[in-house]
């Protein structure tokens, strides 16, 4: 039987006459695949996952797996079939990490039959989140991103078929959100499992997922990352009068006035970051002759060098100083 998770004719929302996508919606997500699921705020993500995982019911059609609605499925079923964590979910405070991850093998139980063993051991869940040193450690005295991994690591000890995140990276470093990424698309792949991931860091989640799923405007649109950037369909949910999206390095950048021409002299590898500087402070990069020149010499114990015109050259020891100079030398 097909493990995918299968819409048919489903839509949400908390009202009907507030469904949030505009025309019912028919689609299969796929196992074996990291799905991202993406859109500003406020077009219904967190209600989607609910509405996936039955916290709330669809206000029209059905969530399938395995040919089985979810709605008929009782608690325990269902939790073995799909998993929802939200972006703030709570766990009692007094457990300890270990009983935390105890309590993901309950939908597991059958009345007074001991647990099956799970695929993956308890250790191996909380070592796949980088938390196997916290195992005996209670959650009161973790950090914010500390519980938000051992969390993770629960809902793969509870080995559902489907796993539903709102917001995982909320509170990890940018280390700790690359790996977690990592790891999921792992999990996807190595065991034929899925994951529906919220997230707005979307510089790291576009380069993992398989899948995007963006919703916008009441629109429901997916594709491989590279399919929604190059026809546009990133730029133009995103873009604003304030934000641009650059393509050529899946970055949002500030749309930032520029009004002066400053022509780069220094290594190809640097120049993508030292652009991000000058356009902080009014210039933009060119490789064509201009007024202004900004050299880069590596050796050198001032490395930095800017020429205007017939006046002298500025020497600067580091980035800091010369953005002082061209500042001052601006107004």
């Amino acid at each position: 039987m097909s493990k995918h998770l299968n819409l048919l004719d489903f839509n949400m929302g908390y009202h009907e006459k507030t469904c949030l996508l505009k025309q019912n919606l028919s689609y299969e997500f796929q196992v074996g695949e990291l799905h991202l699921l993406i859109g500003p705020n406020g077009v219904g993500k967190s209600t989607l996952l609910k509405s996936l995982s039955q916290d709330i019911a669809p206000l029209a059609g059905k969530v399938v797996i395995h040919d089985t609605e979810l709605s008929q499925l009782d608690p325990r079923a269902l939790a073995r079939t799909i998993t929802y964590l939200p972006a703030q979910w709570q766990a009692p405070q007094h457990l300890k990490v270990i009983e935390l991850m105890e309590l993901g093998r309950y939908p597991h139980r059958q009345g007074l039959q001991k647990t099956p063993p799970p695929d993956m051991s308890l250790d191996a869940c909380l070592k796949q989140m980088g938390t196997l040193h916290l195992k005996y450690r209670a959650l009161q005295n973790l950090s914010d991103g500390e519980r938000q991994r051992v969390s993770i690591a629960r809902t793969l000890y509870q080995d559902p078929q489907w796993l539903l995140l709102d917001e995982p990276t909320s509170f990890l470093d940018i280390p700790h959100k690359l790996e977690l990424f990592i790891e999921l698309r792992n999990w996807c792949k190595q065991r034929q499992r899925g994951a529906l991931i919220s997230c707005h860091d979307l510089e790291i989640a576009l380069r993992m997922a398989d899948v995007v799923h963006l919703m916008n405007d009441g629109q429901f649109t997916s594709g491989a990352p590279e399919d929604l950037i190059l026809d546009g369909t990133l730029k133009q949910a995103f873009q604003s009068d304030a934000i641009i999206f650059e393509s050529e390095s899946l970055r949002f950048m500030p749309q930032l006035k520029t009004c002066i021409q400053i022509q780069w002299q220094g290594p190809a590898h640097i120049a993508t970051i030292v652009n991000t500087g000058l356009r902080r402070l009014g210039f933009d990069m060119t490789l064509h002759h201009c007024d202004w020149k900004l050299h880069y010499h590596q050796e050198s114990s001032q490395p930095w060098q800017v020429e205007h015109l017939n006046q002298p050259k500025g020497c600067f020891d580091d980035f800091y100083q010369l953005s002082k100079a061209l500042q001052i030398a601006c107004n």
